[in-house]
């Protein structure tokens, strides 16, 4: 699939070293998982710290390109990690078709993206862009296992009481997100009956699993979430 031409083509600097595409990914995924799924753009050497322990001392960090060509230019890459990197491709390739035809705006960042993985090879330039395949995939795949688990609860879910009636529950959190309208944080989860339950908070810590209490605001379908029974509660804090 095109997208149309946002920006004129950059200058391509010649006689470029040029990567096959697979192997840019599975190497990339090696960047990615040595930085605690991660992506790091700048390499920093150690830091012993002050001496009057003000600044304390910071480790190594590699970045993730740097890795990443260092993983190319051993040139150890598996069949079976060009297997992964051509799912990654897939999936993504999939999921911005599902966005176009959705009428989902594409990024332009997005769209080099897709444009990159329409092609075999990868050019030495390009390959910083490369590097965000696995940190997006794994994007995609932690979306679909929160999917999956709130999909088995939809047909089953109840309202916790009454509007007003205080609830004690020992909550699962599936999701949770910044509400940059409210300038507060959305959790999604479900109690250990399978009930789905959500609330906003000020508060990031308590987008946890944890055990809390709170008073019942609704309960109704909610249409994000397959119409299924979904209690709101407000007054929400962790019990010890």
């Amino acid at each position: 699939m095109k997208f149309p031409q946002t920006s004129p083509a950059g200058r391509v600097r010649p006689n470029q070293p040029t990567f096959p595409l697979l192997d840019v990914i599975a190497a990339a995924t090696v960047a990615f998982r040595k930085n605690h799924n991660t992506i790091l753009r700048i390499d920093c050497p150690a830091y012993e710290g002050s001496t009057d322990g003000e600044f304390p001392a910071t480790p190594e960090c590699i970045s993730n390109k740097t890795i990443t060509l260092a993983v190319l230019k051993e040139g150890l890459i598996t069949d079976e990690a060009r297997a992964e990197a051509a799912g990654m491709v897939q999936a993504l390739q999939t999921n911005m078709t599902f966005s176009i035809l959705t009428g989902k705006v594409v990024s332009t960042f997005m769209q080099d993206i897709h444009k990159s993985l329409e092609k075999d090879t990868v050019l030495l330039s390009e390959v910083g862009r490369t590097l965000y395949v696995p940190s997006l995939y794994a994007g995609i795949k932690s979306r679909e296992n929160l999917l999956e688990a709130e999909i088995g609860l939809r047909n089953s879910s109840k309202a916790l009481g009454e509007v007003g009636a205080k609830v004690t529950i020992n909550f699962t959190l599936i999701s949770d997100r910044y509400v940059e309208t409210f300038n507060c944080f959305a959790a999604f989860g479900k109690d250990d009956q399978g009930n789905l339950v959500s609330f906003l908070t000020g508060h990031k810590g308590l987008c946890a699993t944890g055990k809390i209490t709170g008073k019942v605001k609704f309960a109704n379908p909610d249409k994000f979430h397959g119409n299924a029974i979904v209690t709101n509660l407000n007054f929400v804090k962790a019990v010890s």
